[in-house]
């Protein structure tokens, strides 16, 4: 693996385009702040004064929004995090790696021969692209908990998630459980959705890609499936929250699997236009 090409990449990728991740930053950071409003607001009415942890905090900016019942319109809504989440997803990957390929990538494929490092160094573009989001909600969490005094542990509270929409409570409280739920599930849900969005840029086109993310955005609203990655973004919809709800092992294995068909996919189509370079010389 040509390391220069991972670096030239995150250079690129990431801090040429330091001014999108800051607003991404400030994103996260607000729909923080919503998060702590709404159980503060929970406080100051009186309906709880119990105990707040990280794990409830958490939980909470990943609540999503119930299923929507396709027969009752009136019914359709989509959580300000969610929402906000999937634009931040999109909004990262973008169009950087098509508009790369027909830049200095195609200068890498054709004069050095190196399609596949070129490709791997997409991938692990990707991969930082959600480790990075994901590090940043966790710490801006933190920090919001520090400054309202909530507890640092992955324990939650049933009766303060119940009164923020969590229909039942039947997660065992243990640190790995929350942790899964509320930290690996969205994360890989999260790279999954990234790099699939950065296969379709390649193959198709930026547009296709950014329409089929919000295709599938809107679409996870009305179904608890697996197949719909977004529905790791939304721990209410979890099935030890939500009556026949998302499986966490379904979820993660349907992330995998969808992932390794847009590399597949990707390197097929990247493969033909090593050929055709080729050719061409």
């Amino acid at each position: 693996m040509n390391l220069k090409i991972v670096k030239a990449d995150l250079n690129r990728g990431i801090i040429k385009r330091k001014n999108l991740y800051i607003a991404i930053l400030l994103v996260i950071v607000f729909l923080g702040i919503i998060t702590v409003m709404m159980v503060e607001n929970k406080i100051d009415s009186g309906r709880y004064n119990g105990q707040i942890s990280l794990g409830d905090i958490i939980l909470l900016f990943y609540k999503g929004s119930l299923i929507v019942n396709p027969n009752n319109v009136n019914s359709f809504y989509i959580s300000e995090q969610y929402l906000f989440m999937s634009l931040c997803i999109i909004f990262a990957v973008g169009n950087y790696a098509q508009k790369d390929i027909y830049g200095i990538g195609m200068q890498v494929i054709v004069r050095c021969q190196k399609i596949k490092q070129w490709y791997l160094s997409k991938i692990i573009w990707c991969i930082v692209n959600s480790i990075a989001i994901n590090i940043a909600i966790i710490v801006t969490l933190v920090i919001l908990c520090l400054l309202s005094r909530y507890k640092l542990t992955f324990g939650i509270h049933e009766e303060l998630l119940s009164l923020c929409g969590f229909e039942k409570i039947t997660v065992s409280k243990t640190v790995e459980t929350i942790f899964l739920i509320g930290v690996i599930i969205p994360f890989l849900s999260t790279m999954a959705i990234m790099i699939i969005q950065m296969v379709l840029s390649l193959v198709l086109s930026p547009v296709i890609s950014i329409l089929f993310v919000v295709t599938e955005t809107v679409a996870t609203v009305f179904s608890r499936s697996s197949i719909f990655l977004s529905n790791g973004l939304m721990c209410r919809r979890n099935a030890n929250f939500y009556p026949n709800g998302t499986s966490s092992l379904g979820i993660m294995v349907c992330a995998i699997i969808e992932i390794a068909i847009a590399l597949v996919v990707g390197y097929i189509y990247l493969n033909k236009i090593d050929m055709m370079s080729e050719k061409e010389s």
